[in-house]
């Protein structure tokens, strides 16, 4: 018999438990409009999912390197210079540039970067004042400082707006990166085609799909960050739809949102 080949990547196998976690922060969220910080709950499940979505993204670009392998690219790149190495158009400029600022969003979480907070509250215990400032104990990378306004006491992401203080990783956070992910999967998927970039369908979630795909017309990873995108709270709807130019069609009172990969 012919020896048969496989290799050892996760890829878009993660995105069930990046939505399995999303599906636990989901109701918090909702009970919880005004922000930040987001209640410790929806944190930790959201910086979670932010953690699996982009390690997601880096198997996927691995494996992308095994069947299309550049000259001098390994594993030991960074998920920057896969990206860099793939999607190397001007075309692909302000990709590559919201992409960096999800991954300032992951680092802050993965390595643990240190901010202080001051707060102020009356004698009824309501909050006056609420200030964050970068800890001295914080290293400040190239990333973050090309990312955050630092010197203004940013505390978000120029563009996106993303959370870089730890704890303040909320939802809204991992639905922007859902999109920048899935526009990055796209245009990989179109310029270095299937099999080396192929996407494919949504891994098998029958538990998560009354949850983000309550019509269930197809099962593609557009759909499900729709189905995440309807549940979000108003404000961050307009925003959203504002930062990624997407638009909103409604079906018996249910949105649904095209653009997000912008490919399909």
């Amino acid at each position: 018999m012919p020896t048969q080949r496989s290799i050892s990547m996760l890829s878009t196998g993660l995105l069930k438990v990046v939505f399995s976690c999303l599906a636990t922060a989901l109701p918090v969220y909702r009970r919880n409009a005004k922000r930040p910080p987001p209640a410790g709950p929806e944190n930790v499940e959201c910086a979670a999912a932010l953690l699996l979505l982009t390690t997601m993204l880096d198997s996927h670009l691995t494996r992308l390197m095994c069947l299309a392998p550049r000259e001098g690219l390994t594993t030991e790149a960074m998920l920057s210079q896969k990206v860099d190495t793939y999607l190397s158009g001007d075309n692909h400029a302000q990709l590559r540039s919201h992409l960096d600022e999800v991954v300032a969003a992951r680092d802050a979480v993965t390595h643990a970067h240190l901010w202080d907070r001051a707060t102020e509250h009356d004698a009824d215990s309501r909050l006056l004042s609420d200030s964050w400032s970068i800890s001295a104990r914080t290293h400040r990378t190239s990333r973050l400082k090309r990312t955050v306004d630092l010197a203004s006491g940013a505390t978000t992401s120029r563009t996106l707006a993303m959370n870089v203080v730890p704890t303040n990783v909320d939802l809204y956070d991992v639905a922007k990166a859902l999109i920048v992910v899935c526009r990055v999967m796209a245009e990989l998927e179109h310029e270095h085609g299937n099999p080396a970039a192929w996407i494919g369908p949504f891994p098998s979630a029958e538990d998560l799909v009354p949850l983000f795909l309550p019509d269930r017309r197809d099962d593609e990873l557009e759909a499900w960050i729709s189905g995440l995108l309807g549940q979000l709270h108003e404000y961050h709807v307009e925003d959203i739809v504002r930062l990624f130019d997407l638009t909103i069609h409604r079906t018996s009172g249910k949105p649904e949102f095209f653009g997000i990969s912008c490919r399909r």
